[in-house]
């Protein structure tokens, strides 16, 4: 079974340009980068990042439908 690739596009554009970048409120080594994906309406990619590791680790990736009211 082949893996997509737009996903993990998706996600390396959101964490390198993101529209939005802000602490994660219950953990001090997350950080919430946000992105839109035109390929899915403009709605926002949520990506959670551990931006203290090396290199950074993706913690957790989804549509977060309430991003649009932040940003």
């Amino acid at each position: 079974m082949a893996l997509h690739k737009k996903p993990y596009n998706w996600v390396e554009g959101v964490v390198t340009e993101p529209v939005l970048r802000e602490p994660d409120p219950t953990d001090n080594e997350i950080e919430r980068f946000y992105g839109p994906i035109s390929e899915l309406g403009h709605r926002y990619l949520r990506v959670a990042v551990n931006t203290t590791a090396i290199p950074w680790r993706v913690v957790t990736v989804f549509i977060d439908s309430r991003a649009g009211g932040k940003i």
